[in-house]
């Protein structure tokens, strides 16, 4: 407690500090004790974001205190503080062999605190189980003259909300890998049975990628100090947190977590997980407020405006996808992680596939036969895609004047969706056009067989014609050669004047 004292009076004096944000946060200090939730003055500044976390780094150097330098936990010398949360503070542990992790120490002003520190040993013993990529690793745990002690990988990276404050929000991209790694990690230790209900920048790490992962960063979820465990089939820890009290920070929590309703699940930590991700790509937060508790109202009651995501660039995908993650009514977002995850790594597949580069390697590659399914079935399929090039094969047979209505009934659809060119089959006509390999010798026999058809459809229709004009002639000739006959019975002169009967009734004989 002195040293936080020491350390807000060392930000006023040299101007990282102004009384008038100490005021607000001394007010946040007290609506948060109203509703159950203790919060140190100098976290509250630090969580209000009025002072950097380089300007942070650079007080605790000077305000390190002798006494935490002096400590030594199971063989690591305590150094320079790197960080703190709300139950303690992290720092650098270092071996006589060079080896380095970091130890977080519950606060002296929470030690005899039953609660807390029962709390806190739940940390402990939530983390040492968890064994994930995107997870900081937890090595042991135990006390040390007092001192409750948790000793973790240390992650040489900056802090996500270091990250905003510091370089400026993530393109589309970046937030995208950051959300799919903690996609990962929270749907890691939900099937754990650990609930992390804090998830927000200032709790993930963005370290270096890993060898031979194409990655922007290897993001790590870390303080579980409010993570809620519940019985498992291999383990069994109480959880200590009363229903009707909010834990949490009030930026990312959920309606019904800042409602302190007790029967939460992993969709409270999607809700989180999309607010950070809102707060990352656009550098601001969802809601604001004068005050904690206005703004866990606001994420009670009042509606989400994704609006500001499409007036920064974001794609119309990334929008809907936090607009599920983020909806007030929790049956209303998506029910797993696994959910999440997919969805997830399918706009990263999508934009990866857009801009013409490899799959990255920390994004599975989708199995070779569904992606070959996928091709054909946008090859073949009906809608506006664009219509692969036509195969221009001119069809050339003889065709009389009188046929030409027969050919048009023959084939209506030829007509109907001809090219500018005469005679040209479309590609449309001919099933699986535009296809390669196998298929586009398919093709070519198929439309091989359809001209065959064509030609063989004329020829009959032709023959047709000229059997139907030949009939009619010799109708024609018959009936005139009866009534020859008849007259010729009776009178040669007869006979001619019948001719000329028929000629003249006919039109279509002429006798000269």
């Amino acid at each position: 407690m002195a040293e936080d004292q020491q350390l807000i009076q060392m930000a006023l004096s040299q101007k990282c500090l102004t009384h008038a944000q100490l005021k607000q946060a001394k007010e946040e200090q007290r609506v948060l004790a109203d509703r159950g939730l203790e919060r140190s003055l100098w976290f509250l500044v630090q969580d209000l974001g009025f002072v950097t976390e380089e300007q942070v780094r650079t007080l605790r150097t000077q305000a390190s205190s002798s006494t935490n330098r002096a400590l030594e936990v199971e063989g690591y010398v305590i150094q320079g503080r790197i960080g703190s949360g709300g139950m303690g503070d992290v720092f650098r542990g270092r071996r006589a062999d060079g080896d380095e992790v970091a130890i977080k120490l519950l606060s002296s002003k929470f030690s005899n605190d039953n609660e807390y520190a029962a709390r806190f040993k739940r940390e402990g013993q939530a983390t040492l189980r968890l064994s994930h990529p995107h997870v900081t690793r937890s090595l042991s745990d135990g006390e040390c003259d007092g001192h409750r002690y948790l000793i973790m990988e240390l992650v040489n990276g900056v802090s996500l909300r270091g990250q905003i404050q510091n370089r400026g929000k993530l393109s589309e991209h970046d937030a995208l890998f950051l959300m799919a790694q903690m996609a990962d990690a929270l749907g890691y230790a939900w099937s754990n049975g650990i609930l992390h209900r804090d998830v927000k920048p200032a709790n993930i790490i963005l370290g270096a990628p890993r060898p031979g992962v194409t990655e922007p960063f290897c993001a790590k979820l870390c303080d579980f100090g409010l993570a809620k465990v519940w019985q498992t089939s291999r383990y069994t820890i109480a959880d200590l947190t009363k229903s009707g009290v909010a834990l949490g920070t009030p930026h990312y929590m959920s309606p019904e977590q800042a409602a302190g309703e007790g029967d939460l699940d992993q969709r409270s930590d999607i809700y989180s997980l999309g607010a950070t991700v809102y707060h990352a790509v656009l550098g601001q937060t969802m809601y604001n407020g004068k005050s904690s508790a206005v703004i866990m109202y606001k994420h009670v009651n009042e509606a989400l405006d994704l609006q500001p995501l499409r007036d920064a660039g974001m794609s119309e995908e990334l929008v809907k996808l936090l607009g599920r993650m983020l909806a007030k009514d929790r049956s209303g977002r998506f029910a797993d992680w696994n959910i999440v995850l997919s969805e997830t790594r399918s706009l990263l597949r999508a934009r990866t596939s857009a801009k013409g580069n490899a799959t990255p390697t920390g994004v599975p590659r989708q199995p070779a036969n569904q992606r070959t399914t996928e091709v054909d079935a946008v090859s073949v399929a009906p809608g506006p895609a664009p219509v692969p090039a036509p195969v221009r094969t001119v069809v050339s047979a003889p065709a009389p004047a009188a046929s030409a209505p027969a050919i048009a009934s023959a084939a209506p659809s030829a007509s109907a969706a001809a090219s500018p060119s005469a005679g040209t089959i479309p590609s449309a006509m001919v099933p699986g056009a535009g296809s390669s390999g196998k298929r586009g010798g398919e093709n070519s026999r198929g439309q091989a067989t359809r001209l065959r058809r064509l030609r063989s459809q004329l020829v009959v229709r032709v023959l047709a014609v000229s059997i139907a004009i030949a009939a009619l002639m010799a109708l024609a000739f018959f009936v005139v050669i009866g009534r020859g006959g008849s007259a010729l019975g009776a009178d040669p002169a007869s006979f001619v004047q019948v001719l000329k009967t028929a000629s003249a009734g006919d039109g279509a004989t002429t006798i000269v």
